[in-house]
């Protein structure tokens, strides 16, 4: 099976606009990265960044960052 096969199209939902707009309230600046994130979110993916900053400001402001799959998680898939 290849990778392409098992992948499905993550839906934006009202829900994750709801989320990007509450991020961008709170003073995010990266609107593809608050999209992505969302999307992870309100759809139950995993959201792999490597931006530790993100991550910060996302937990700061009170936001799920058990979303968040960093590099190290995925290397010892």
């Amino acid at each position: 099976m290849s990778i392409a096969a098992a992948w499905r199209k993550a839906e934006v939902n009202v829900r994750a606009w709801r989320y990007v707009l509450s991020l961008r309230v709170d003073g995010l600046r990266d609107l593809i990265d608050g999209m992505l994130y969302s999307t992870a979110l309100a759809g139950g993916y995993r959201f792999l960044t490597r931006d530790s900053d993100l991550e910060a400001f996302l937990a700061s402001h009170g936001y799920p960052v058990d979303v968040i799959l960093k590099e190290e998680e995925l290397m010892e898939l």
